[in-house]
């Protein structure tokens, strides 16, 4: 017998690299996430016409679209790299060895294209409806952690454009990554390579990616985000 959840708790998130920008790939990519806010706003082009009698706009039509959102994550030891690589644009990963565990080292160089999400949102009658972001590209990001606590990542996501309903892309099959959270216990933090005493630290970078890339064209989606200025990496401890 299947066992049915009957709210939120059935949620999943799976995601997948593109290998070209806004074309669909399905997702392989478990990522548990703690939430989610993404939602599609489309824009109203109002009629300005005239006509007697006529006291409210009668006429528009569905205009700029756009899906953007935060997805909020615990970092998982195992199957990050490819998040890390999104955000800043290389990510190398080393080891182990006798001495040494696995190092994943993220570089900030040229972004992947972009890649596919695919959230399952469950409805009360225990169905988990697929709703697929394509052309996703991580446009700002921070790692927080605090003694006591797990090491959490909030990514804020821009998308092409959202899919629903599962006659358009199926509900990808869960995968489970396997537990391997990261927590304070055993992190540690250096500055100028010296290792230091910290209760709590956070890191931030925003890409500066134009998400708003729309033009005289057949689809009211934006053209891919690009980077437009200087990126941005802060931090506090």
């Amino acid at each position: 017998m299947t066992d049915i959840i009957h709210s939120g708790l059935a949620a999943q998130c799976m995601i997948v690299s593109e290998a070209t920008y806004g074309t669909y790939v399905a997702p392989t990519r478990s990522l548990e996430f703690v939430s989610e806010g993404m939602k599609t706003t489309i824009d109203r082009i109002e009629s300005k016409g005239l006509r007697a009698g006529r006291r409210i706009v009668g006429k528009w039509l569905p205009g700029k679209t756009s899906s953007a959102g935060e997805l909020t994550a615990e970092v998982n030891g195992i199957g990050f790299g490819l998040v890390l690589q999104h955000m800043l644009g290389t990510c190398a990963i080393t080891g182990p060895t006798d001495t040494v565990a696995y190092t994943m080292t993220a570089t900030p160089t040229d972004l992947p294209v972009g890649f596919t999400m695919q959230l399952g949102k469950p409805s009360i009658d225990g169905t988990v409806q697929p709703f697929t972001y394509t052309g996703c590209r991580i446009n700002t990001w921070e790692l927080s952690l605090k003694a006591g606590e797990l090491l959490e990542l909030k990514l804020g996501v821009v998308a092409q454009a959202e899919t629903d309903l599962t006659a358009t892309h199926a509900l990808t099959t869960y995968s489970d990554p396997g537990i391997h959270l990261l927590s304070f216990v055993g992190a540690g933090i250096t500055c100028g390579g010296t290792e230091v005493d910290v209760k709590d630290f956070t890191f931030q970078g925003d890409n500066k990616l134009d998400a708003a890339r729309f033009m005289i064209r057949s689809a009211a989606t934006p053209k891919q985000p690009l980077e437009n200025s200087w990126r941005d990496y802060t931090g506090t401890l």
